[in-house]
């Protein structure tokens, strides 16, 4: 599995300015929404519910929203580094600075934990978390996860 088949640069966002984990998702989900030919209401409300079942937020300053709905044909990602972390109610009670946020098609639940553990493996991989805060730009961003250029 490639992870660049569900993250491209179009939907990384760098130095994200956001004071709130309701609008980081509002405008994650606006990029999202584009591509996925959903609208960007209905995928917010479908991350906002996922998030009352319990926090995305994984620690060490990263949070992996993420949702399955109808009408779109295939995984899609979004990724922000935010300017300044934010409150997300992570496991470790630490603010979130990376932002990876992940939607699959509704009926492939199998697909959508294969696509969200190969993502966190990544994110888990030393010195990656690093590279991502010390990118100087969203393509350097990018490539910390897709190993493009």
């Amino acid at each position: 599995m490639k992870l660049a088949d569900y993250l491209n640069l179009d939907d990384v966002m760098y130095d994200l300015e956001v004071s709130s984990k309701t609008q980081a998702l509002h405008a994650m989900a606006d990029v999202v929404s584009r591509d996925a030919g959903v609208p960007a209401a209905a995928l917010l409300a479908a991350l906002q519910k996922r998030e009352r079942l319990g926090s995305t937020g994984i620690g060490q300053g990263v949070a992996i929203p993420h949702t399955r709905m109808e009408g779109i044909d295939k995984p899609r990602a979004c990724l922000a580094r935010l300017k300044k972390a934010v409150e997300f109610d992570a496991i470790d009670d630490l603010p979130v600075d990376v932002i990876l946020m992940l939607i699959t098609p509704d009926a492939e639940a199998n697909r959508h934990l294969n696509v969200l553990a190969h993502f966190t493996r990544k994110l888990r991989v030393p010195g990656v978390l690093e590279q991502m805060r010390a990118a100087g730009d969203a393509r350097t961003l990018c490539a910390c996860l897709t190993d493009i250029a």
